[in-house]
């Protein structure tokens, strides 16, 4: 009886270090299943993040070329504006010279019809004093 019990725990023992390596082999199968499936979503991220990198510096790279293409274009567009103000100041520069030269010219003229009303009024004034004292004269013949 003691052998039958023997055998019977050896079987047990057998059993169990059996189910043992069977749950040893499945649960290292599983880890290494975790561990593959691990590394394949790493690659899968690694992939993902090296395709976003490269979207991002082609996204840069566009904005950087399109708004050096909108700088060049406003530098244009500002230098003809300026070229257009700067010929707006000549052509004003030019009106004030030719308004300056008139008012210069009127001016002139201003003086001159100012010192010729000046000689017309004293010679009026002197025809004035003339007549004024022939007038007199005139009076006292009569008067006498």
């Amino acid at each position: 009886m003691r052998t039958d019990y023997s055998d019977q725990l050896n079987n047990i023992e057998k059993a169990f270090y059996d189910e043992r390596s069977q749950i040893l082999t499945r649960n290292e199968k599983e880890i290494e299943q975790l561990f593959h499936e691990h590394r394949t979503l790493e690659e899968h991220f690694q992939h993902r993040r090296a395709d976003d990198e490269e979207n991002y510096a082609k996204q840069l790279e566009d904005l950087r070329s399109k708004d050096a293409n909108d700088q060049a274009e406003q530098k244009i567009k500002l230098e003809k504006e300026m070229q257009i103000l700067e010929r707006c100041m000549e052509d004003m520069k030019a009106v004030y010279r030719l308004n300056e030269e008139k008012i210069e010219c009127n001016h002139k003229v201003v003086k001159e019809r100012q010192k010729v009303n000046n000689n017309t009024i004293n010679s009026l004034k002197t025809k004035e004093r003339r007549n004024k004292d022939i007038l007199r004269t005139v009076k006292e013949k009569f008067e006498r």
